[in-house]
């Protein structure tokens, strides 16, 4: 039996593994546009492919700074879901800032970044 990982090749990110039984590898399912062997089941949310490749996904780097109410995180990785409560954006190349009307504390989290772990961060404002 031979394990397969499913994956979008345009970043990456790996949408599911599993075990096949048949000869020929299978077809690629789901949001997948690309099939690959690998030796061992894995999880997907801890690795990514590149350049053919299983790789391990690093932990993201969630520095920020605080001015008054605002917060500004300066090295999300372009492509990551920032997500508060219910609202969330995409981040770009620019800084992800958020501003609030109400002092607080607040939970971010960082998520859908193919090469990236997700985390969260919880900042103090006010």
């Amino acid at each position: 039996m031979q394990n397969y990982v499913h994956y979008i090749h345009k970043n990456g990110h790996i949408v599911f593994c599993e075990s096949w039984a048949f000869d020929s590898p299978p077809t690629p399912a789901g949001e997948a546009d690309s099939v690959l062997a690998v030796d061992t089941v894995i999880e997907p949310h801890r690795y990514f492919i590149a350049r053919g490749a299983l790789q391990s996904k690093k932990e993201m780097d969630t520095r920020y700074i605080k001015e008054g109410l605002t917060v500004t995180f300066f090295a999300i990785p372009e492509g990551t879901t920032a997500v508060l409560g219910k609202k969330s954006l995409v981040a770009d190349k620019d800084p992800t800032e958020f501003t609030f009307d109400v002092p607080g504390k607040y939970r971010f989290w960082f998520v859908d970044s193919p090469q990236y772990l997700d985390t969260s961060v919880e900042v103090i404002l006010g």
